[in-house]
């Protein structure tokens, strides 16, 4: 594949015919139309070069571009610092103000690359000249944006073991370097994400920490194992050993000990208006407990993406932070003024185990952020058994409800309005989509509906539960540290085909063959962003793959569409934090305009929507103040650039939560009893637990007094309760006590001489040997007793 120039056309046609493709067509006379505060441009396409106009990406060889850096990564440097194979991003942005987006692509073993874009596809390495090349260092990360408000994109660069650098322009695609200050002496750098936090007007700046160098990096698997790390303190707790209690905590959940690894402090910066970023001490100011206490412990977690993002719809920017292995994700919701509050413990009841990216869209259209956070299941059944031995068991404790558990796979979180998350990502069966790194949602297809992009693959299949075993059994005749790392060789490796998912529209998506053009070759792809590489008025594809060159993907898509561009105030000058509300015939399309928050890498700023020729649009711009641009017209296949001038403000909406229940559980004053029970024992390749699913809740009529009485079922111990409704009250009776099962379900029945009875349903899952499920009915029998009339066995299955 590397040796093709272009797919399906030849080197001439593509010349002749990009000429045409460019947002200012052939004509003299087509242009800018300026008339402030809005200007305009028609865009045009060339029928030979997007052929049949099919939905996707071309991939455009470097044989043809000139970009042809690739971010290679030998056995030494993996053996050196398995880290590393994390890969790198890409930043895309328009460095020299000839408004082409160019692309920059940060390397961990050599220097990184700056390609200025000339137009038609071609680019020209201008690194040197630039002065970004940010050598000696693991670069990872990458993100233009506008850090001291004179109108050009400075730069952001991340590197794992540091340093970190912003890299000032001078406007003409020239840089100085000045590197970020940090408490850590090697920090671990991973991604960026840039907002304004404290409505100052500039952006301030989140980095993201993994770790430089793991333990198992570090030490032979002898000096780290448990016995010669944990010891059980006299009052029968589990402590580390010093010096390792640096480097891991212990936990005991249940009857299982577990013993985690720390991972590195994130850096979070306020800019001073001129690119001047401060560190902020999180335990001693701006971020603060769900109760408004102080956080009082470094958070040190193992950050792979921070995404800014009006969550909770109040204008300001907060922050979602996906974190890997058992580090649990942060959500820090913001009080207006650049200081954050954990979010409330039951918002997101559970989340992705090892969380590597996160982004955002109005799924159904109701004004409100939903968010995908990608994972590592593989939507094969074989290899989600066989990839299954490193995710620790999901220990539910009876009662806990704030612990927000973890899973091995993706999570869709849908937006309630309350201030509370539902997740779908099964029902939306978005929940697999191999080892994933990078998603983002982009409309593709120009439907009016978001769809999403995933990068996949690593250079070793680490969660290969086979290779696992094998290297147990050979570990005792291993005699030196250097043939413990090199076992890592002999694990599988994991070339893999990028994923898409196509929104359906109806909360449900479906996967799209091939991924639409950009998951054609299994490969190892990390980073990834958007922008018009060709300014024909859709977003374009750049992926930062490892061992391979850069993947430029060429947007196909023939659809109509309107694209929009901000320019705000300075220092804000590219709007980060405002949003763009397009409303046609029968659709709303809304976006918020942010700075990074991808897997290390920062897309360009242009916002892309779904048009339909002859429609006339509207817009509605809230910018990052709370000022609004209106616009009454948007006509298809034209660009236009909004400039934040002339603003107004509305009328302000009353935003207050309006409480629709009231809490009355205490009328009934039940407690659900349930015994501890270990699923995984019994059924080692169980993806979650099924013990512990709750107990079924009916309300029925059963005393024929035109109200509604409670059933409640109950766990193993427990009871099955019945609570007759008086009116304002309920009295409690117990239908059935110490349970063998869980009665997992109620239904209300109609027994053969017509009176109302009781139908639940007991799981078996606990049971010692596997046996059919059982199936009661219970019949109201005089003013208050409820008696089991028969037991139904059945041939249902766990």
């Amino acid at each position: 594949m590397k040796g093709k120039v272009l797919d399906k056309m030849t080197n001439k046609k593509f010349l002749l015919s990009s000429l045409c493709a460019m947002v200012i067509s052939c004509s003299d006379d087509v242009g800018w139309n300026n008339k402030e505060p809005i200007s305009y441009r028609d865009l045009a396409f060339d029928e030979e070069l997007y052929g049949t106009g099919q939905n996707g990406f071309s991939e455009i060889f470097s044989t043809y571009t000139g970009v042809n850096a690739s971010n290679d990564l030998s056995e030494k440097e993996i053996l050196e610092n398995q880290h590393l194979m994390h890969g790198s991003g890409v930043a895309l942005g328009d460095v020299n103000g000839d408004e082409l987006i160019d692309i920059y692509i940060p390397r961990i073993k050599e220097d990184n690359v700056l390609y200025i874009n000339k137009g038609e596809w071609q680019f020209e390495d201008f690194t040197l000249a630039a002065g970004v090349a940010a050598p000696n260092r693991y670069s990872n990360g990458s993100v233009f944006a506008d850090v001291d408000g004179d109108r050009d994109l400075d730069l952001i660069v991340t590197a794992l073991g540091g340093p970190n650098s912003v890299f000032i322009n001078d406007g003409n695609g020239i840089f100085v370097e000045k590197k970020l200050e940090s408490k850590l002496n090697n920090p671990g750098s991973t991604s960026s994400a840039l907002a304004d936090v404290d409505n100052d007007g500039d952006l301030d700046l989140y980095i993201t920490n993994y770790k430089r160098k793991a333990m198992r990096d570090s030490l032979p698997p002898p000096a780290i194992s448990f016995d010669n790390t944990l010891y059980e303190s006299p009052d029968g707790k589990w402590e580390v050993v010093p010096p390792f209690n640096r480097e891991y905590e212990a936990e005991v959940k249940g009857d299982k000990l577990f013993r985690f690894e720390f991972g590195e402090v994130d850096q979070f910066y306020f800019n001073d208006g001129k690119g001047n970023f401060n560190l902020i001490d999180i335990t001693k100011e701006n971020f603060y407990s769900v109760d408004g206490g102080p956080i009082d412990s470094h958070l040190r977690d193992w950050g792979l993406v921070a995404q800014f993002r009006d969550m909770n719809n109040d204008g300001h920017p907060d922050i979602y932070i996906c974190n890997d292995f058992e580090s649990p994700d942060r959500i820090w919701i913001n009080n207006g003024d650049g200081s954050f509050n954990e979010i409330e413990k039951t918002a997101v009841r559970h989340t992705s185990n090892s969380s590597m990216s996160v982004d955002f869209s109005d799924l159904n259209k109701d004004g409100y952020v939903d968010f995908f956070v990608s994972d590592m299941l593989s939507q094969s059944h074989i290899m989600k058994k066989t990839q299954m031995g490193t995710m620790l068991p999901t220990v539910l404790l009876i009662g806990e409800i704030e612990n927000r558990p973890q899973y091995m796979r993706n999570t869709l979180f849908l937006n309630r309005k309350d201030h509370t998350f539902s997740e779908i990502g099964q029902y939306s069966k978005t929940y697999a989509s191999e080892w994933s790194w990078a998603s983002a949602f982009m409309d593709v297809d120009l439907d009016g509906n978001e769809d999403m992009l995933i990068t996949t693959g690593h250079v070793y299949d680490v969660q290969d539960s086979d290779s696992i075993e094998k290297q147990k059994k050979v570990a005792s005749s291993v005699r030196s540290f250097n043939e413990y790392k090199r076992m890592l060789l002999s694990f599988p490796t994991l070339e893999l085909k990028n994923v898409a998912f196509k929104n359906k529209g109806n909360l449900k998506f479906e996967t799209v063959k091939d991924a639409w053009g950009i998951g054609k070759e299994e490969d190892i792809s990390h980073g990834m962003a958007f922008g018009d590489l060709d300014n024909d008025g859709d977003l374009d594809v750049v992926i930062n793959r490892l061992n391979q060159n850069v993947g430029l993907f060429r947007n196909d898509t023939k659809s109509p569409r309107v694209s929009i561009r901000l320019e705000g105030k300075a220092p804000n000058t590219n709007a980060i934090g405002a949003k763009i509300e397009v409303i046609g015939k029968n659709s709303i399309q809304s976006r918020e305009i942010i700075s990074g928050g991808r897997y290390l890498s920062g897309s360009d700023h242009l916002q892309v929507f779904a048009a339909n020729e002859g429609e006339v649009m509207s817009a509605t711009i809230t910018w990052r103040n709370g000022s609004q641009t209106k616009i009454d017209s948007l006509f298809a296949n034209r660009e236009y650039t909004v400039r934040e001038k002339n603003t107004f403000y509305p009328k302000k909406e009353d935003r207050s939560i309006k409480q629709l229940y009231e809490n009355v559980s205490d009328l009934i004053d039940h407690k659900h009893i349930e015994k501890s029970f270990d699923d995984f024992a019994k059924q080692s390749l169980l993806p979650n637990g099924f013990s512990q699913i709750g107990p079924g809740v009916l309300w029925m009529d059963i005393d024929n007094d035109d109200d509604q009485d409670v059933f409640i079922g109950g766990g193993n111990g427990g009871s099955i309760d019945y609570y007759r409704n008086d009116g304002d009250s309920f009295s409690a009776f117990s239908i059935e006590n110490k349970l063998e099962n869980d009665a997992t379900a109620l239904l209300s029945s109609t027994n053969s001489d017509g009176t109302v009875g009781l139908m639940a349903a007991f799981s078996n899952i606990e049971d010692v040997t596997i046996g059919p499920s059982i199936i009661k009915n219970y019949t109201r029998s005089g003013e208050k007793k409820i008696n089991s009339i028969e037991d139904m066995i059945g041939p249902m299955s766990q």
